[in-house]
């Protein structure tokens, strides 16, 4: 058997290899998960989770060499995301660690020396139909850090996968951020974050998306134009005569005008002798001289940048005027929107393809990610599967050859909905990296009487991405192509 494992921030994506029998999700009501860091204050850690459940279950296996836990939790906090993950491996007790027992009635994990050993957690125990419970004696063998995540502004996520003689289960639970408690401690030094009475997540959908969508909007538009225009005009005329009269006459004219001022200038002089010659001479000269200058400059910046407007009163819990929905928060991974406004669509007609894909820096290796794509749901409507349930084969076709690939799509509508919902959360994990591109294609209806959707209205992003090992991915990105 060769199971492996992603993890993502807010989310755990797990993925099986062909010698995996089968695999099952299966929703648990977890007790609580307590998380406990006082490592800069005196070098320890805890976190303990404990989910009683009838539907608990962990496979047919009996073998020690043949069953294996793997516990993920994870949130979006304040300051960025949180996640941390326990991996215990298979493989019977030496006296110091493993596997104990595994029977039909329970299965448990021992490591005397936890922290140290395979694995941070001290125990781990499965009975089927009553527990599972880990204890662990750090933050995770992938630890999750409090202190930089911050407190939590989503639910909490948490999956158990119990890995037993070819058989998967994975359990999942989400604590709603109401019942989560994130607190200080040793002065400032520590955290603890407590989660109670968690709510069954049959389908293990991710819970923990973004930051809630923050609203701008700036325009700026700066002109500035200038014209200058002068005029100038001479006029000479000389007359002498020294027969009889001498006559001499000069006349100068200047006329200045600029714009944009409002100066204008007008001059004339004049001056005349006579005096008595034989001699006539005569000069006449004109001269003409109109310069004009003209300067225009012109300059325009416009800056724009527009986002959900979320009213006043949107996240309390209660829909209000003008909302459609109010499920407490203001995120957009989840049934609601960030703006509690799922617009209408005019009776759904037709079809509308749209392709989402995904890039990532050069050289970068991307083996899992989860994605968050907004689409104009006044626009576009897709048929419902139900309440942030996976898309039907005939809405949502893998670009990725299912067999090699996990991926998974599901529409984002209100809890008890029949219509359409806002956004599709996708979902891909592979053991190496997959290519990046096209990731799955989405059949949507057209809302009578709507405008043809563009692109940039299906507003893409990527929540978590990470490599082969797990390790996290910076710089992917998302959007979508429409035929």
């Amino acid at each position: 058997m060769n199971a492996w494992t992603r993890v993502l921030s807010g989310v755990t994506m797990i993925g099986f290899a062909a010698g995996v029998a089968s695999a099952a999700d299966v929703g648990v009501a977890a007790k609580k998960l307590v998380i406990v860091d006082k490592l800069a204050s005196s070098g320890k850690a805890k976190a303990v989770f404990a989910a009683k459940d009838p539907a608990v279950t962990k496979g047919a296996g009996t073998g020690l060499g043949d069953i294996a836990l793997e516990l993920f939790f994870g949130y979006q906090g304040a300051q960025g995301p949180a996640s941390g993950q326990f991996t215990v491996p298979p493989g019977q007790s030496d006296g110091e660690a493993g596997w104990v027992v595994n029977k039909d009635t329970v299965a448990k994990f021992v490591n005397k020396g936890a922290p140290a050993g395979p694995t941070g957690a001290k125990v781990a125990t499965v009975k089927p139909g009553t527990l599972i419970k880990v204890v662990g004696k750090n933050l995770g063998d992938q630890p999750i850090d409090l202190s930089a995540a911050g407190a939590p502004v989503t639910d909490l996520c948490v999956a158990t996968i119990v890995t037993n003689g070819g058989e998967v289960n994975r359990h999942c639970t989400i604590f709603p951020l109401d019942a989560v408690a994130y607190k200080e401690i040793g002065g400032g030094s520590g955290r603890k974050l407590i989660a109670k009475n968690g709510l069954a997540d049959a389908e293990c959908t991710v819970c923990g998306g973004g930051l809630p969508t923050t609203t701008s909007s700036t325009t700026s538009t700066s002109t500035s134009s200038t014209t200058t225009t002068s005029t100038s005009t001479s006029f000479t005329t000389s007359t002498s005569s020294s027969s009889t009269t001498t006559t001499s006459t000069s006349t100068s004219s200047t006329t200045s005008t600029s714009v944009p001022g409002t100066t204008s200038s007008t001059s004339t002089s004049s001056s005349s002798s006579s005096t008595t010659s034989t001699s006539v001479s005569t000069t006449s000269s004109t001269s003409t001289s109109i310069p004009t200058t003209t300067s225009t400059s012109s300059s325009t910046s416009t800056s724009t940048t527009t986002s959900t407007i979320i009213p006043a009163g949107c996240g309390n819990g209660t829909v209000n005027a003008g909302e459609t929905c109010d499920d407490g928060n203001n995120s957009n991974n989840d049934g609601c929107p960030a703006n509690c406004v799922i617009a209408a669509c005019a009776t759904p007609s037709g079809s509308r393809q749209v392709t989402v894909f995904f890039a990532a820096p050069p050289g970068a290796q991307v083996a899992a990610l989860t994605l968050l794509m907004n689409y104009p749901e006044q626009k576009v409507f897709m048929p419902p599967a139900g309440p942030q349930a996976q898309i039907g084969a005939a809405n949502f076709i893998p670009l990725y050859p299912p067999a090699d690939v996990l991926i998974r799509g599901a529409d984002l509508a209100p809890t008890g909905s029949t219509g359409s919902g806002h956004a599709v959360r996708g979902l891909v994990a592979d053991s190496t990296a997959v290519p990046a591109g096209p990731i799955f294609r989405l059949i949507f209806q057209n809302c009578t009487g709507a405008a043809a959707p563009l692109p940039g209205e299906f507003n893409c992003s990527i929540l978590d991405a990470s490599d082969p090992s797990t390790n996290p991915v910076a710089g992917v990105t998302c959007g979508v192509t429409i035929p």
